[in-house]
């Protein structure tokens, strides 16, 4: 499955669905599903800007941000260059997607520089299992068998044993017992 490592805050705004759209300076023909590795390292600049809005409201706990893991999924529906973005600002493309505030927010949380790409996001899914690993440049392919809800893989179904008291088996390609 393909995987892409963002940088905390925006690695858990992506998988809480307060971010829609991730801005690149690359595009990408890859659509469906896509795992989110929140990347190892959060700067003192980044964490400062947790606590403006519209970080602070959307983020619980700055210093409780995974790292260095898998946190969740979402799917890539589609891209564009974010010079068609910058025509939402007047309300014509997404006009009925997004309110001027919650385009306002939407802005706050991507670059929308020139020369840029805004890939649209959809059905997020935070997962309960955070699964440790490196993560990598670009798009890249995460090869263990993941659950698409939770997060289980075969080395670590803690998760699932807390939530039924027993570990979890797979029902399906990428769904466990737990889950299913």
């Amino acid at each position: 499955m393909k995987a892409i490592s963002l940088i905390q805050p925006w690695a858990t705004l992506v998988v809480i669905g307060a971010k829609k759209i991730e801005t690149r300076s690359w595009n990408t023909s890859h659509r469906g599903e896509i795992l989110i590795h929140a990347s190892k390292k959060m700067t003192g600049e980044y964490k400062r800007l947790c606590q403006e809005e519209p970080f602070k409201t959307s983020l619980k706990d700055v210093d409780e941000l995974p790292l260095g893991r898998i946190i969740g999924k979402v799917n890539i529906l589609g891209t564009a260059s974010t010079d068609a973005f910058g025509l939402m600002s007047t309300g014509i493309p997404l006009k009925k997607t997004y309110s001027k505030k919650d385009w306002d927010i939407e802005l706050a949380f991507g670059d929308y520089s020139p020369g840029r790409f805004g890939w649209l996001l959809s059905d997020p899914v935070s997962f309960t299992n955070h699964y440790p690993i490196n993560g990598s440049m670009s798009l890249w392919n995460f090869d263990e068998r993941i659950c698409l809800k939770c997060g289980c893989t075969d080395d670590d179904c803690r998760a699932c044993i807390k939530k039924t008291g027993e570990p979890c088996y797979w029902i399906g390609d990428n769904l466990c017992s737990a889950c299913g």
